[in-house]
Order: structure tokens, then sequence, then C-alpha cells
């Protein structure tokens, strides 16, 4: 629709988020503030991962998590090949991070 409205000279209103712009057209990393704006449950879940990272018990707190993600309606996405038999730890929590957000 976007690119047929381009060719014929139309203009399409879209409202979409800003950071939709800065991802796709400025070509910036998506940060966790972006997320923010846009999904604060998945937000505080990233933020809490990377704040535990120090804790003793993170290996045992975050065992239940693989390098996948959760789109919804039981749908889910590698973060990286193999994610769903990677399994977050403390020493890869930051990769983890950067890779859900891409």
């Amino acid at each position: 629709m976007i690119g047929w409205s381009v060719c014929i000279g139309n203009t399409i209103h879209l409202n979409l988020h800003q950071n939709f712009w800065k991802v796709h057209v400025a070509k910036e990393k998506p940060t966790l503030e972006m997320l923010k704006n846009e999904d604060l449950y998945r937000w505080q879940v990233l933020t809490d991962i990377l704040n535990d990272r120090k804790d003793e018990d993170f290996d045992e707190k975050y065992a239940h998590l693989t390098f996948n993600a959760d789109l919804g309606n039981a749908t889910f996405v590698d973060l990286c090949e193999g994610g769903q038999e990677k399994t977050l730890t403390q020493g890869n929590c930051e990769e983890y991070v950067d890779l859900y957000l891409d």
C-alpha cells in the first residue's frame, strides 16, 4: 500500500510511532528506552534481567528463559541460531538483551 501510494503520487496519513521512524528510516539501533515507550512489560523484563545480572541466584532465577522471544499468540522466534536450546545465564544476559532489542 505504501509503495503503491509513492508510485502514483498519493499520500497516506500514517500515525506511526516515532521509534518506527528512528529504527527503519534513520537506521538507529533500538534501545531499551525506545522499548519503554512501546511495550512497558517487555521493557521491565529486560531491565530486570540487566539489573539482576550480578545476583548470585541469577542462573536459577532465569533458568526458564532461552534465546527466543514470545511474539504473542504462542508464537516464538529464535533470537539467534539454536536460540531455543541456549539458556539465559549471567554470562550471556547482555547478549540476550541486545539480540532481543534487534
